[in-house]
């Protein structure tokens, strides 16, 4: 699979979710350096990534396998992404849901 640039002017929306604020924040810094990305929205728990993707609708989750509440699986399961968007896991495996 070959990914693209975003078009310009039009970043990729990224929605991050991981329970660890550390590695929040960290996976948040180093997608802000990058101006084709831009975070739409955080979350920390099951219940925050599924009402924050359904507000932002984000082109990408990027979604620690546990979270406050739930896991990775689950919210997969959930279709909290219904478009092209790809799922990471702590584990760094991706998934394209196409």
């Amino acid at each position: 699979m070959q990914h693209s640039a975003a078009p310009p002017g039009h970043a990729i929306d990224v929605f991050l979710a991981d329970d660890n604020l550390i590695v929040r924040e960290g996976v948040r810094a180093l997608i802000e350096r990058n101006a084709d990305l831009r975070v739409v929205g955080v979350a920390a728990d099951y219940d925050g990534v599924v009402s924050g993707c359904a507000e932002f609708e984000p082109q990408v989750l990027d979604l620690a396998l546990h979270v406050g509440g739930g896991n990775g699986v689950a919210i997969t399961g959930a279709g909290v992404v219904d478009n092209d968007g790809t799922i990471t896991s702590g584990a760094l495996d991706a998934v394209y849901l196409g």
